[in-house]
């Protein structure tokens, strides 16, 4: 598991062929608007000319077309700049992030909780956590199923073992990946922006359905287009100004609706624009694994649907013009035209559109758990089990560098439950918690662990490592931590299976009473089925041992050598014997040497 150069010349290779790209798309760009001003002169000088020789007008109405055409390329064309530079830009921060550097993606800060059973003992999220290591969402919604992912494993093995041969599919399929997050990047997301679409679907219908107005739209319309042709053979446009003024009457009766509606809908429409563009990814490609197949499945009639919407979101938008607004509220209650196309659509797709969101959010987290294994090639697919048995060969902590990390290896099950682990200060006990706690819960998320293999069963997991005190819910360090295995005990004696985590056991009482307390809780925990760490400076901790088979005494120790405190962080079985607190007293001077 050592670092890969290679996917640094790789990521940075893509880079530079997306940049290579953008230049040539950039190019293009700068042509047709050159040709765009030219052809703007030519239909000038045509119109000029025109009146003079009129067969200039059909030339003049080619041109146009062609100009029309060339707006066109012009748009697609920057949408494609724009995704290329997307492009260039993930594959800029994946070289960053190979060398180190993951302070570019979103650390999921908000989603710290200190009443969690493990996230916040394990860093899941925050700064420098577990979620910014995996974290390649693009999305809000995605974000927060990421979120879920890591803070809530999968219970069944059937669910674990079907997404990871979605991870391990997805992996690689690099260029999938990354355009995906180019996609979601184009239009800025906020957080309650997919809300709101979702509230629209609550809103009551007052055109589609209503018979007092949907004749309107048909008896309003064809009155105008009457009154119209009256004025051109007549002459006589009264007709016509009554019946539009009646159009624009009925149009601000309800403009205080339509502009609601608008609100919701209407000022989404980059958004949709972008969901479209991911269904449509999603549904060529040829995926395998029934997670995958199931996303491109579901794929279709959303992208169908969406791009509907679409149209009839971009039709609303075009009331904002205030030209186009005068002329077709005027002739054909334009307003409430693009009301009912809309709420049309609402009724027939209310029921769906919830999920269709669901599905983009769903390949938007797996995307990052099939980009953890493709950065951490030397990382393994985890093997279950039904039997109590937790083990792992060279395991080691997946945010840790490669070029730091010590591995350590982990066997478990009837006969070792329960692991009283001693040690020096700084020696690393509390990251040997950590690492094991952190693969299990990524085990049970369905990636892949930070060890050469990995196997265990399905458990949940509970720690006590960071107990705080709080001000505001009254309450001291001492009751947090009893609180916290207060919980504990209470789910073993509801029959459920754990992994737990527990760092310096009854830290804020005396030490007799912390012993003696230690060792009834140990007691209690080794008499049912589950795994614990019990990480301790109280090495008398260590007797319990001759008195429970199942439970077995490591350390990590430290060495004194040329004047220097020296850590191997390797876990060796027994209890430690080593002391360097009063040698790091003394070296700093903070107490005399004797």
């Amino acid at each position: 598991m050592t670092p890969s150069r290679d996917l640094v010349s790789f990521y940075t290779g893509r880079k530079n062929a997306f940049e290579g790209q953008c230049r040539k798309v950039e190019e293009r760009i700068t042509t047709i608007s050159w040709i765009r001003v030219s052809l703007i002169l030519i239909a000038g000088c045509l119109a000029y000319l025109g009146f003079d020789y009129e067969y200039l007008w059909i030339i003049l109405a080619g041109v146009l077309l062609l100009f029309a055409y060339f707006v066109r390329k012009h748009g697609q064309l920057n949408s494609e700049k724009r995704l290329l530079q997307n492009l260039t830009r993930i594959n800029d921060l994946e070289v960053k992030a190979q060398q180190g550097d993951h302070s570019s993606f979103d650390d999921g800060a908000e989603f710290v909780d200190g009443h969690h059973p493990y996230t916040l003992d394990l860093d899941i999220f925050g700064k420098g956590s577990l979620f910014q290591r995996f974290n390649r969402t693009c999305s809000e919604p995605g974000k927060e199923r990421l979120a879920t992912i890591l803070s809530s494993p999968l219970h069944e093995i059937a669910a674990i073992k079907n997404r990871q041969q979605t991870v391990a599919e997805l992996s690689a399929l690099v260029d999938y990946r990354q355009e995906f997050q180019a996609i979601g990047m184009i239009a800025p997301e906020r957080k309650a922006d997919q809300q709101r679409i979702l509230d629209w679907l609550t809103l009551p219908t007052f055109v589609y359905g209503n018979r007092n107005k949907t004749w309107m739209l048909v008896v309003f319309p064809t009155a105008a287009l009457l009154a119209l042709l009256y004025w051109i053979i007549a002459g006589s446009i009264g007709p016509f100004i009554a019946v539009a003024l009646t159009q624009w009457a009925i149009v601000g009766f309800h403009a205080r609706r339509t502009m609601l509606l608008h609100e919701y809908i209407g000022n989404q429409r980059s958004l949709l624009e972008k969901f479209v563009a991911h269904y449509a990814l999603l549904e060529k490609q040829d995926f395998r694994s029934p997670l995958a197949v199931e996303l491109n499945h579901n794929s279709h009639e959303a992208q169908q649907q969406i791009r509907h919407l679409v149209s009839r979101s971009r039709a609303l938008d075009l009331r904002l013009n205030a030209i186009a607004n005068f002329l077709f509220n005027s002739v054909v209650l334009y307003d409430l035209q693009c009301v009912y196309r809309l709420e049309q659509w609402r009724e027939k797709n209310r029921d769906h559109l919830a999920g269709w969101l669901k599905t983009i959010a769903e390949a938007d987290s797996l995307n990052s758990l099939a980009s953890f294994a493709f950065n951490h090639p030397g990382f393994v697919l985890p093997e279950f089990t039904t039997d109590l048995a937790l083990m792992g060969e060279d395991l080691g902590h997946p945010l840790i560098p490669a070029t730091e990390r010590v591995c350590n290896d982990l066997a478990m099950n009837d006969g070792s439950s329960l692991w009283i682990i001693t040690g020096a200060n700084m020696a690393g006990k509390s990251t040997f918690l950590r690492a094991v706690g952190v693969n299990v819960v990524i085990a049970l998320a369905g990636s892949v662990v930070c060890a050469r293999r990995f196997v265990c069963p399905l458990m949940e997991v509970h720690s006590g490592m960071r107990n705080t005190d709080s001000i505001n819910e009254h309450q001291s360090y001492f009751y947090a931590e009893l609180q916290r295995l207060h919980g504990i005990v209470q789910s073993l004696n509801e029959g459920r299976q754990l992994l737990i985590l527990l760092d310096e056991i009854l830290k804020g009482t005396n030490s007799t009473d912390k012993l003696a307390g230690s060792e009834e809780l140990v007691t209690q925990l080794v008499s049912h089925r589950c795994f614990a760490l019990v990480a301790t400076h109280d090495v008398a901790l260590g007797a319990m041992a001759e008195r429970h088979a199942a439970i077995q005494n490591y350390h990590f120790e430290a060495r004194i050598q040329n004047d220097e405190l020296i850590f191997d962080y390797r876990l060796r079985p027994g209890v430690s014997t080593g002391k360097n607190a009063t040698f790091l007293m003394r070296k700093m001077g903070i107490i005399r040497s004797p």
